[in-house]
Formats: C-alpha cells, sequence, structure tokens
C-alpha cells in the first residue's frame, strides 16, 4: 500500500512538473510578445488616419479592376 503511494505520488509529481513547466514556458513566451509589443513606437492618429485612406483607396481600385473585369 505504501509503495502504491508512493508511486502515485511519483506520478503525480512528474504530471505537475510537466504540466507547470509547459504554462510557465507558455507564459514567459506570450511576456516575450508583449515586451516586444511595448517596444515598438506608439501609432499616432495621423498615422491610423493615412492608413485608413490608404485602404480605402486600395479597396477603391480593387473595385474598379473588378468592374473592369466585367
Amino acid at each position: 500500500m505504501l509503495e502504491n503511494l508512493r508511486t502515485d505520488t511519483r506520478k503525480n509529481r512528474e504530471l505537475n512538473n510537466e504540466i507547470l513547466g509547459r504554462e510557465l514556458n507558455d507564459k514567459r513566451e506570450r511576456l516575450q510578445r508583449i515586451e516586444l509589443l511595448l517596444q515598438e513606437p506608439m501609432t499616432t492618429q495621423s498615422e491610423l488616419e493615412r492608413l485608413t485612406n490608404d485602404v480605402k483607396r486600395l479597396q477603391k481600385d480593387c473595385m474598379m479592376l473588378d468592374e473592369k473585369l466585367k
């Protein structure tokens, strides 16, 4: 009976170390991605407006090309 408890304890410890290790690695990777994002320069309102205008222009160009294809 004591041997069964020892075996169960060992298995549980191994599972615990495996699961916690994997979760810890996931959290570290997520932290690194967040830190990289925070190091990037902030997007300004004017840059957002410029990008929005670019998107609208490209959508319009795509629509015009679609019309030409028809």
